[in-house]
């Protein structure tokens, strides 16, 4: 099942849904769609913590509990229908998601692996960090320091796969055929 963001954000504050169940075939990487659709409800049950006054756990002490993108006026519930209504659909675009989002979170992930790893070994610990497979095409990679400790990334392998799309999609290695997503060319060989 793969919910498309919003669809996230109304299943995280309780919403029902109907979320697209994706396959790997013809309708999915031709046509871009989903198989079918299914009905997922939460009945009520947020993903959020529940937050007595003066604490949610931000540290700004306002007590403002919920979603957070509904919080920040990304998408709010209909006062009138009591349904998900969604304010501002490109509120994402136009985001570096290696840059904003994985570097931030891979460099708090780092900081707290090596604070538990120090503790434990003497020995360097190697970060092996990548992106979603598929989105390597689409996302560049960050710019990772190889020298340097203040980015929290020293001793980082850029781990992504870049041979795996048809290998992913046809759940077999093919020896003699690939695609390189970058050129949109097939590779023989």
């Amino acid at each position: 099942l793969a919910p498309t963001p919003f669809q996230g954000m109304c299943l995280g504050e309780g919403f029902q849904q109907n979320v697209g169940e994706w396959s790997n075939g013809l309708m999915q990487h031709v046509l871009g769609r989903a198989d079918r659709k299914v009905g997922l409800d939460p009945k009520g049950k947020t993903a959020w913590k529940e937050c007595s006054s003066g604490d949610n756990g931000d540290g700004d002490g306002d007590g403002d509990g919920g979603c957070i993108w509904k919080r920040a006026g990304v998408w709010r519930t209909n006062p009138n229908t009591n349904t998900p209504e969604l304010l501002f659909p490109r509120y994402f675009a136009n985001v570096d998601f290696g840059v904003e989002c994985y570097l931030p979170f891979a460099q708090r992930y780092a900081t707290t692996m090596r604070r538990i790893w120090s503790s434990s070994s003497n020995n360097a610990l190697l970060m092996f960090v990548e992106l979603p497979p598929l989105e390597f095409s689409s996302t560049p990679f960050p710019k990772i320091s190889s020298d340097s400790t203040d980015d929290g990334l020293s001793n980082a392998v850029n781990a992504t796969h870049w041979y795996d799309g048809v290998t992913l999609f046809t759940r077999s290695w093919k020896s003699y055929f690939s695609y390189d997503t970058r050129s949109d060319s097939p590779i023989f060989g």
